[in-house]
């Protein structure tokens, strides 16, 4: 009966225990704080440099890695856009261009994607035969990027400084009969490839290039382009 009263009795300090058993955790979790602390810390430090120095970019605008906005190399006479112009075969190793006529301006409207950061229009330009120090003018949106200069197969490249513009070219045949070698044989033909990067370009664009050479004949002085290339980024 002892043992029964015992077991029932729910009187006693137990104040006493409970004290020490939570001061008792407490000095656990103080000493465990002490040894990981500086780990702690120094993860911490990691994560947030980390953090800081990510570049984050949408898949919306990875998509603009490389849309091609407009290509042609005029075969079949398509002008690819163009207008102001029309296609000749000019033979040799030109073939089929975008012939220019005098004082006659070629223009490509070019659509850019909504996000692009940068566009990009490459493409080879042809002086052709007896060009006299007579010019091409290359410009977007009615602004000269570049300024050809043709002189019996020699070319030249006048490139004025545009904010927002980096403009290339350059001249990788001088002095040869790339064409049929219309009427003057000795004169030659001369090709630079132009590449121009417009950077934040607006929704809308016009590359344009105008022939300023005094007479109008395939195969005598001419203006050209061809393999056309726009892009965006």
């Amino acid at each position: 009966m002892r043992v029964f009263r015992f077991l029932e009795e729910d009187s006693g300090a137990v104040t006493v225990d409970w004290v020490v058993l939570t001061a008792a955790t407490v000095g656990l979790g103080v000493a465990t704080l002490g040894a990981i602390s500086v780990g702690i810390e120094d993860i911490s430090s990691d994560v947030a440099t980390q953090l800081s120095g990510q570049s984050l970019s949408s898949s919306f605008n990875s998509a603009f890695n490389s849309v091609v906005l407009a290509a042609s190399n005029f075969t079949g006479g398509d002008l690819g856009g163009w207008t102001g112009a029309s296609v000749v075969d000019a033979g040799g190793e030109m073939g089929e261009v975008l012939y220019i006529d005098q004082q006659q301006t070629a223009s490509l409207d070019i659509e850019v994607p909504e996000g692009a950061t940068n566009a990009t229009m490459e493409f080879s330009l042809y002086g052709g035969d007896t060009l006299d120090n007579e010019d091409a003018i290359i410009s977007v949106d009615g602004v000269a990027v570049a300024i050809a200069t043709g002189y019996h197969g020699t070319m030249t490249i006048e490139i004025p400084q545009i904010d927002g513009t980096s403009v290339t070219a350059e001249v990788v045949v001088e002095q040869v009969n790339m064409g049929t070698g219309g009427r003057y044989l000795n004169a030659g033909d001369s090709k630079a490839e132009v590449t121009i990067n417009v950077a934040d370009p607006p929704d809308d664009m016009t590359l344009t290039v105008y022939s300023d050479n005094s007479h109008g004949h395939s195969g005598d002085e001419f203006w050209a382009i061809d393999d056309v290339n726009v892009t965006a980024q």
